[in-house]
């Protein structure tokens, strides 16, 4: 099992268009964690979309494989 830090796991979440979720704004979704829970939050309009247990995320977040660099 790897063992993630909150900045991992911040860094690691894939950049999504805030857009994608029907939204009219230009902004992307981070995540911003608070304790056991995540907040998937718009860095532009600071909307949340949604908020998910940093240990769910963190499962999900993993199962993205590794882009090779160009």
């Amino acid at each position: 099992m790897i063992a993630w830090g909150m900045d991992d796991l911040e860094a690691a979440f894939p950049i999504i268009a805030h857009e994608s979720t029907g939204a009219d704004c230009c902004g992307c979704i981070i995540v911003k964690v608070a304790g056991k829970d995540a907040e998937l939050r718009c860095n532009e309009c600071g909307a949340v979309v949604g908020v998910v247990q940093v240990g769910i995320l963190r499962d999900l977040v993993s199962l993205i494989p590794d882009v090779p660099e160009r």
